[in-house]
Parts: structure tokens; C-alpha cells; sequence
């Protein structure tokens, strides 16, 4: 029997941002694609609605509890908004949840796709770096973990590095 492991978009994301070998982020803006993809997990799963109006409000539609910590914080943050907030104002809203970046990457090590090290710069500061597991890579290839929508999680890459 075979031990399939599904990703979430952002952690699609995180994964594509990430440089191999320095297991370091790739792009400054990685927050904004990991939020864009949680709110596109978000859609995709009915869990919220886009107007179709020029503003482009969200409305919360199922606030119920995900079982997935950085999904769950998000509709958290969504469900305490007071009135309905833009699609453009949700992503900057996320995207400056604290220790995002850290937080998908920790679940990622949780789930040993990725392995966390940390090193020195400047014999000074511990810095935390990541790396694609070689553990996991040897079992299956991220391919395989991929959703059938990961062409989205492409596009928002793209629009990062361009």
C-alpha cells in the first residue's frame, strides 16, 4: 500500500519558491503567493465567494475548522473581519500574518517533505534554513503530491518571479 501525501496549494507554493541547494526562499514576495494560494484553496473548496463587481469583496461562507493550522488561522483572521474586505486587501491581510512563511515551512518538516537546518551568518546569528527532504524525495516525487489545480499554484509562482 502506498503512502500518498496530498499538498495544499501554498505549500505548492512554498515548495516551488524554495532553492534547492541554499534551502533558502527564492523571491521576497513568497508571503503574497502563499496567501493568494490559500485564498484560492479557499475558493476552490467553496469555502468562500469573489463578488464579481470591480471591488471584489470576499464573503466567509463555511468558517468551520479545517483540521490544517494555517488554513484554520486564516479563516480565523477572515471571520473576525467586522465588514467584507477586497480580494486585493485579503491577500496583504495574510500575507502579514506573522512567521507565515515559517509556519508552512514547519508544517512541511512535520510532514518531512522538507528538513530544517540552521546555520551561522557571521558566527553571529542562527539563521533557519530549509531543504526538500532527500528521505521523502527518494519515496515519491513532488509530482505525485500535486493536486490536479497545481497548474494554479505555477501561474502564481510565475507572477512572482517575472
Amino acid at each position: 500500500m502506498t503512502n500518498h501525501v496530498q499538498l495544499f496549494l501554498y505549500e505548492e507554493i512554498m515548495l516551488l519558491a524554495l532553492r534547492d541547494e541554499q534551502g533558502t526562499i527564492a523571491t521576497g514576495f513568497v508571503e503574497q503567493a502563499v496567501a493568494g494560494a490559500i485564498l484560492a484553496e479557499l475558493l476552490l473548496e467553496g469555502r468562500i465567494s469573489v463578488e464579481s463587481t470591480k471591488k471584489q469583496r470576499v464573503t466567509l461562507i463555511n468558517r468551520q475548522a479545517s483540521g490544517d493550522p494555517v488554513i484554520d488561522e486564516c479563516l480565523d483572521k477572515m471571520g473576525a473581519a467586522s465588514k467584507p474586505v477586497t480580494l486585493q486587501n485579503w491577500v496583504h491581510k495574510l500575507a502579514s500574518i506573522k512567521n507565515l512563511r515559517h509556519k508552512v515551512a514547519q508544517q512541511l518538516c512535520d510532514r518531512r517533505i522538507l528538513r530544517a537546518d540552521e546555520d551561522k551568518i557571521l558566527f553571529l546569528f542562527n539563521r533557519r534554513i530549509t531543504r526538500k527532504s532527500t528521505q521523502h524525495l527518494k519515496e515519491k516525487s513532488l509530482k505525485e503530491c500535486a493536486k490536479p489545480y497545481s497548474p494554479i499554484a505555477m501561474s502564481l509562482m510565475r507572477g512572482l518571479l517575472c
